[in-house]
């Protein structure tokens, strides 16, 4: 058996290091299987797939020495990863280097309509569309290339991902169902996330989320949890 440990980080830091091999002993000796661990930056870096390594020294004799793999997002082509990934590769793809690509509308439709043809709930469509939307930056001609693109026929799903897709989706019936399952559907998934970033979560953070009424400070917390390096720097409290 072999127990795949990833973490998101937004940048490098040097002090993360001691914090992944911290995480890795636990790891190790609550399971006691071998530990393949991974990081993910979601910006900067130098290389595309690289290693780092935390080491600690007494009186010059090196007592530990640990290496983990970097997967640094903003330097990895997004031409080599496009095709053939599902919808979350599809959305992590936004992160990627694009300016090798020179249909870079067609890119981000063909992100949304991976994205939408996954058959995940329309929550989870959501979430991964805003990161397609919010990362992937076209220019204002790159715009227009944009909306000539999706009124080809293969793209007509993607014709519904614009500032108005929540309310189209809304509008579909069961209104106040959908805003439930969407504020549900963002709540499980940022409790998920906090759990296998931070470990078992104090009730009091846990009632926290789930009293959440409001998207936006959904997405916040989303969004603050990929920098966070402990429970605090949520603000649940704010």
């Amino acid at each position: 058996f072999l127990l795949v440990h990833i973490e998101v980080q937004d940048t490098p830091r040097k002090t993360f290091r001691e914090r992944m091999f911290e995480y890795n002993t636990l790891l190790r000796s609550r399971h006691r299987i071998p530990v393949f661990p991974v990081v993910i930056y979601m910006h900067g870096g130098k290389e595309g797939l690289t290693s780092e390594e935390y080491r600690e020294q007494i009186y010059g004799y090196e007592i530990q020495q640990f290496r983990f793999q970097c997967v640094q997002l903003a330097r990895l082509d997004v031409e080599e990863y496009r095709r053939g990934v599902g919808p979350v590769g599809a959305a992590l793809g936004a992160l990627m280097d694009s300016s090798k690509t020179r249909e870079r509308a067609e890119l981000k439709a063909s992100l949304l309509l991976q994205v939408l043809e996954s058959g995940f709930n329309e929550a989870r469509q959501l979430l991964l569309a805003n990161i397609i939307k919010t990362y992937l930056e076209l220019s204002p001609e790159e715009w227009k290339d944009y909306e000539k693109v999706v009124e080809r026929k293969e793209y007509r799903k993607v014709q519904d991902v614009d500032e108005t897709w929540m309310d189209k989706l809304l509008s579909q019936g069961k209104k106040e169902g959908r805003e439930q399952g969407l504020l549900e559907g963002k709540r499980q998934t940022l409790l998920a996330l906090m759990g296998r970033k931070f470990g078992p979560l104090p009730s009091t953070a846990a009632a926290r989320v789930g009293s959440i009424e409001s998207v936006d400070e959904l997405d916040r917390l989303l969004d603050s949890i990929l920098t966070a390096e402990n429970l605090e720097e949520m603000k649940l409290d704010a």
